[in-house]
């Protein structure tokens, strides 16, 4: 049975490339033993992404269909959910609450980072970077992650189009200056209460897989709008970690199989992009999004 991770878009490929790295580190001298795994696009066709339509019950309905069908194709062990968006209506999704066991967010995650960077710092400032979705829905609002002990500046900055900017800006001129623009509007929000704490580092929190591939680009930012010393919270890395420790390696040939899916062909600027952005990380895993099925069928 595969493990399948999913996301609205091709965010989650980051999650996919670091977990494969570990994987394979994991398999030097036992050749023997691997893992399938599958990574779903959840968009339903290009130019129509999730933050497109128009209420949360389309977003339901979409995502649920998505779920029933793979569950039926490739019957996998596991769904992870590597994207806040849709992390955050799991619990109103039908699929997910007849089967609650087989399938998690990532959120789980970001709430923990969170919570440990806190207690580390508990005077420090937080900015939350998101999609306008995953703001919207509270993902990972104040109230949700912290029971007690709340920070003084907790900034939720929502980042529209810079998923989609990731995808498709092979040099990162304009997600540099994208990024720049929405740390340094963040920062306005909380400007007083940070002259009153100047030696407090900001906590920087990336709330969308998709902003994982140019994390550099929030540190650059910071450093030059004053603030060089920050300390990045990226759940990426520790989503992996986390399923490897749930997913043992199996005896079978081929060692770790992958398989890409999405219900319509990407555009030949995103295919180029993500598969360079994916190479730094995983030659693996770009090669077998390049590979990657069209299975309009997976979206009803």
């Amino acid at each position: 049975m595969p493990l399948l991770i999913t996301d609205s878009g091709l965010g989650g490929l980051s999650l996919l490339g670091r977990l494969t790295v570990e994987l394979e580190s994991i398999r030097i001298g036992k050749p023997e033993m691997g893992m399938n795994i599958i990574y779903v696009n959840a968009v339903p066709r290009d130019k129509y992404g999730y933050n497109d339509m128009d209420s949360r019950e389309e977003r339901i309905k979409v995502f649920n269909g998505l779920l029933e069908q793979v569950e039926q194709r490739f019957d996998p062990k596991q769904i992870y959910v590597a994207c806040g968006s849709l992390s955050a209506l799991l619990n109103q999704i039908p699929f997910v609450l007849k089967h609650p066991e087989k399938v998690e967010g990532i959120d789980k995650i970001g709430h923990k980072l969170l919570n440990e960077a806190m207690q580390r710092n508990p005077s420090a400032p937080v900015y939350v970077f998101a999609t306008p979705t995953t703001v919207s829905e509270g993902l990972y609002n104040i109230s949700r992650i912290f029971k007690r002990n709340k920070p003084s500046v907790y900034i939720e900055q929502p980042c529209p189009g810079l998923a989609s900017m990731i995808s498709s800006d092979l040099e990162k001129k304009v997600v540099q200056d994208e990024v720049f623009e929405c740390c340094k509007q963040a920062l306005a929000c909380s400007e007083s209460a940070l002259h009153q704490n100047p030696n407090e580092g900001p906590i920087v929190f990336l709330g969308c897989t998709h902003f994982s591939f140019r994390s550099d680009c929030f540190k650059e930012a910071f450093a030059e709008l004053g603030f060089p010393e920050i300390s990045l919270l990226d759940p990426v890395p520790e989503a992996a970690n986390k399923l490897i420790q749930e997913h043992r390696l199996q005896k079978q040939e081929g060692g770790i199989q992958i398989q890409f899916i999405s219900p319509y062909r990407l555009p030949e600027l995103e295919q180029k992009t993500i598969s360079a952005l994916l190479n730094q990380i995983s030659p693996q895993t770009a090669q077998a999004f390049l590979n990657g099925s069209v299975l309009p069928g997976l979206v009803l």
